[in-house]
């Protein structure tokens, strides 16, 4: 913590600038996505920072709970569905692959 607030205290510099509604309201959208407050999310834009989506991370791990529950239903029926879970996992790990991919900046 010692090492952020040594960091805003050099941060002497301001900068100002207008938007229109529209402009603003992506910008907002944009920011509050990334779980940066603006402030954050302009200084890593303009340094060329990578900004990942908080609601990807979210995501991620609820779909992980999901494979939990459903690793937890295979195995509370001792594998009676087991063609159904396997798929359902299936599905759970390439989408969570497909996710991590794509906020690595991958296709």
């Amino acid at each position: 913590m010692k090492h952020r607030k040594q960091a805003n205290n050099n941060r002497a510099n301001r900068i100002a600038f207008r938007l229109n509604d529209e402009e603003y309201q992506e910008f907002s959208i944009n920011a509050n996505f990334s779980g940066l407050n603006k402030s954050e999310f302009i200084r890593r834009c303009v340094l060329g920072k990578r900004i990942h989506s908080a609601i990807d991370l979210k995501m991620i791990n609820e779909l992980r709970k999901i494979g939990g529950l459903v690793k937890h239903i295979h195995k509370e029926t001792d594998g009676l569905y087991k063609h159904k879970t396997a798929s359902i996992l299936d599905e759970l790990r390439a989408t969570i692959a497909y996710i991590s991919q794509h906020r690595k900046g991958g296709a």
